[in-house]
């Protein structure tokens, strides 16, 4: 299908040329990997801004759009360098990674917050977390969610925050924490490893 007005048309790789530049702006200090291929780009980079603040810069070049409904594709212009540009780019996948030092602060915050002790333990690449439960969920689910939905800058402030806060309740914190009982007691999360990446597709 041909696009209206035949606007010029440009390949992926300098899309993510784009992409790279515009995040290396914005998050200034933060080491981006974009690799990309005929229609697709894959982000990668270890801790800094979190996989929304990221999206955005590169989903305004998606030049392919999926009309689910009837199983069509649209393709449409978008804005390249001040211009209108066509491009097949159809993908965006994105792969942040979480260090140990994220990790640990996650694991700082959650622990301030509940009043609670849950052991964790950095080894060579990977991270140990003591199986517990915190208020019906695995504190290691807890602690991996703010390790991945948080910065180390966002992870402080919270915990200077927390200083401002009232005390919890201890009754209502042991009341809180209830050991699981299961054969092993450490969950195991890779260091600079997170899950697949994600992909968004339109």
């Amino acid at each position: 299908m041909q696009l209206s007005n035949n606007p010029p048309r440009v390949e992926v790789k300098e899309i993510a040329k784009e992409v790279k530049l515009e995040l290396s702006q914005a998050f200034q200090g933060v080491k981006f990997s974009v690799k990309s291929t005929l229609d697709k780009i894959t982000i990668a980079w270890t801790d800094g801004p979190t996989q929304k603040e990221v999206l955005p810069i590169a989903k305004k070049y998606l030049g392919i759009k999926n009309n689910y409904a009837d199983d069509t594709r649209l393709y449409e212009p978008v804005k390249f360098r001040g211009k209108m540009v066509s491009t097949y780019l159809e993908y965006v996948f994105t792969d942040r990674k979480e260090s140990s030092e994220l990790y640990l602060k996650a694991h700082e915050y959650f622990t301030k917050k509940y009043n609670c002790e849950v052991n964790i333990t950095v080894n060579e690449n990977r991270v140990e977390i003591e199986t517990i439960v915190i208020n019906g969920e695995l504190a290691a689910s807890q602690i991996t969610r703010l390790a991945r939905q948080n910065t180390l800058q966002s992870l402080n402030q919270s915990i200077e925050e927390l200083a401002t806060e009232p005390k919890t309740d201890e009754a209502q914190t042991s009341e809180a924490v209830e050991a699981l009982e299961i054969k092993s007691n450490l969950i195991l999360f890779p260091v600079v490893d997170s899950e697949p990446a994600s992909i968004v597709r339109n």
